[in-house]
């Protein structure tokens, strides 16, 4: 096992980017250059990608923002489902990545909620034990 983790190690250091990600290597490359942003919808129209089945959005950040980008293409990309990760907690403000602000959002385009997957995390407030004992 041992020879086997190093020999995909070494044949690792030879392959682009491109081929690591292909690999589902992705966590051995850099994933995005932060000085380079992209813009969904100017990389759908770029690539000349005119049909959207899921959208996934998990950046850490700008979540809200990103969807908000979208807004009018939902209707014409022909989307059936978003996933994206939102905050339980926030300001009252409309544009402040929340659970009630995306709920809200995505409802004008005909969406609703179909599911939830909740993730409890401990906080330097409210420290507890992790649920898995891996990093994850």
């Amino acid at each position: 096992m041992a020879a086997t983790i190093h020999h995909q190690a070494e044949k690792r250091k030879s392959l682009t980017s491109r081929e690591l990600t292909q690999i589902n290597a992705w966590d051995k490359t850099r994933l995005a250059d932060p000085n380079k942003p992209i813009f969904l919808r100017s990389y759908l129209a770029e690539n000349r990608i005119t049909n959207v089945d899921f959208l996934k959005i998990d950046v850490d950040g700008a979540d809200f923002q990103i969807l908000n980008s979208i807004g009018e293409s939902f209707d014409h990309l022909g989307m059936l489902g978003i996933c994206i990760e939102v905050n339980w907690f926030g300001s009252p403000h409309p544009g402040d990545h929340t659970f009630h602000n995306v709920d809200r959002y995505v409802r004008q385009f005909g969406f609703e909620l179909y599911d939830l997957t909740m993730r409890r995390y401990a906080h330097t407030a409210l420290p507890s034990r992790y649920e898995l004992n891996f990093p994850a």
